[in-house]
């Protein structure tokens, strides 16, 4: 037998489903994530992959970087660059990536950074660098048509009031393939990501033990942004409002 507060629980879980449902196109498929607070947390999958948004970018060649004051200057360029991670580092504070006005993309920043060990450190595979934030600071924040694309990485001990470990904003574009956030936090939403007004994709990736004070413990997706999930893991992430995994306040799936 169910006890009140047993019903009232599952009564405020169909309605949380209810809105999440009618938020989502009718072929989006939506699955509950594991090991959250018992609040309700979702992803969107759908079958896609991350293709080259800029070409010209892609002929680029790689720059190895190997502390924080290199990545800084090389995010902040013009047009951004191509940047392969050679050592795992501390940030002081976070890198902003600004294409300054969204309506002009001859002004937009794209930035690629892969963290992959090469050769792998051990025989279980992949290896990946870290970027440890110190429970101090966020790594990005993206903003006005820039775009940044990060392979085979991990983001630990992110901090910030929006978004633990990256903020996106206005127009911006982000991609996270092979990625780790682990124990990041914001103070409002979006423990390790918050994506307002922005494209998300995020693939192959894993969130642990990522926490908001309010909203989306993992990713926050607020005013009409466009995301992408797959093959995505969230483990013992917590949000005390909604959304332990994902909290989604309007949002439209990519096609």
């Amino acid at each position: 037998m169910f006890t009140s507060h047993s019903r009232r629980a599952l009564k405020v879980f169909f309605i949380l489903m209810a809105k999440i449902l009618r938020s989502c196109s009718t072929d989006t498929m939506i699955t509950l994530s594991k090991g959250n607070n018992g609040r309700s947390s979702y992803a969107l999958n759908r079958p896609t992959t991350i293709s080259s948004w800029h070409p010209e970018h892609e002929a680029l060649p790689w720059t190895e970087v190997s502390t924080f004051e290199q990545l800084k200057h090389g995010c902040r360029q013009n047009g951004g660059g191509k940047f392969r991670i050679t050592a795992s580092f501390k940030f002081p504070r976070h890198i902003t990536i600004n294409g300054g006005n969204k309506e002009n993309s001859s002004q937009a920043v794209h930035v690629t950074i892969s963290g992959a060990v090469s050769p792998p450190s051990t025989a279980h595979g992949k290896q990946r660098f870290v970027f440890d934030g110190q429970n101090r600071t966020n790594f990005f924040s993206v903003r006005n048509n820039a775009s940044l694309l990060v392979l085979d990485m991990e983001f630990t001990n992110g901090h910030s009031v929006l978004g633990g470990a990256v903020s996106l904003l206005r127009g911006s574009r982000a991609a996270f393939t092979g990625v780790t956030f682990t124990r990041c936090h914001s103070a409002v939403d979006g423990g390790a990501i918050r994506s307002k007004e922005s494209t998300l994709i995020i693939e192959n990736s894993a969130f642990s033990q990522c926490t908001s004070h309010f909203y989306g413990g993992g990713v926050s997706l607020i005013s009409n942004p466009t995301v992408h999930m797959r093959s995505i893991i969230f483990e013992q992430t917590e949000a005390r409002l909604a959304g332990g995994g994902i909290h989604v306040a309007g949002a439209k799936v990519l096609k």
